[in-house]
């Protein structure tokens, strides 16, 4: 897509931080198994080489998986179309940080705030959507969904539904008091919510049994035939 470069930088900007506590962890647990008795800034030098060792693997093993995944491929995209997708994607982003603070605050007149926002929007869907044009990804198949898995689906949202609707329209059952303690009140739609929602313990479609392939079920009768001839023929 458009932005999968700078979604990358920001991952791999936020995972550095925790390897980096969990790789001083591991030296400093090693170091005390080993008995070492250097501390101060003597033992800086002891625990950054190690660290900075365990970061340089990790870079190394996340660029060998990331190039065996095509990341980088710039797909069918030209260099106009880049330019243009990121130019979209600017004026998008400072449009609606324009029409944020237009919005939010009140000295500044209305016709400026919600236009604002409204271009930065459009501008960033219209950058998003020519940039996902030249990426390259895998299509899968679609599973299809059967009568069992509809009803399954079905019962989760209408149970969802009637304790949506019970904390709205009975507060006394969806948040009963606790001081004094008094028991909760039965309501029907609550109930109902309940019941529906034990509905895919019997609804639900049994998983598929794993398909074997015909190559292990004609090797395996082979297998058998001759173990049955060996017996025959020795008895």
């Amino acid at each position: 897509g458009a932005l999968y470069e700078l979604g990358l930088i920001v991952v791999v900007a936020i995972s550095l931080a925790p390897q980096l506590v969990e790789a001083a962890l591991r030296v400093r647990r090693a170091r005390k198994l080993r008995g070492t008795g250097e501390r101060g800034l003597r033992s800086v030098r002891s625990i950054a080489m190690p660290i900075l060792a365990m970061a340089l693997d990790r870079a190394v093993a996340l660029a060998a998986a990331m190039d065996a995944r095509g990341y980088g491929r710039s797909g069918q995209a030209s260099t106009g179309t880049r330019r243009l997708t990121a130019g979209l994607l600017l004026v998008g982003l400072l449009g609606m940080s324009l029409g944020a603070y237009g919005v939010l605050d009140t000295s500044v007149p209305g016709s400026v705030g919600l236009p604002s926002l409204a271009v930065g929007v459009l501008a960033c869907v219209a950058g998003l959507a020519l940039g996902s044009r030249g990426a390259t990804r895998s299509r899968y198949h679609a599973e299809r969904v059967d009568p069992r898995s509809a009803v399954v689906g079905a019962s989760g949202l209408a149970a969802a539904t009637c304790l949506v609707l019970t904390s709205f329209n009975e507060l006394a059952v969806a948040f009963p008091s606790t001081y004094p303690v008094v028991l909760p009140q039965l309501a029907v739609l609550p109930v109902v919510g309940l019941l529906v929602a034990l509905t895919p313990a019997w609804a639900a479609p049994k998983p598929a049994a794993p398909a074997v392939p015909a190559a292990s079920v004609a090797v395996s009768g082979t297998a058998a035939e001759r173990t049955v001839a060996v017996g025959a023929h020795r008895s």
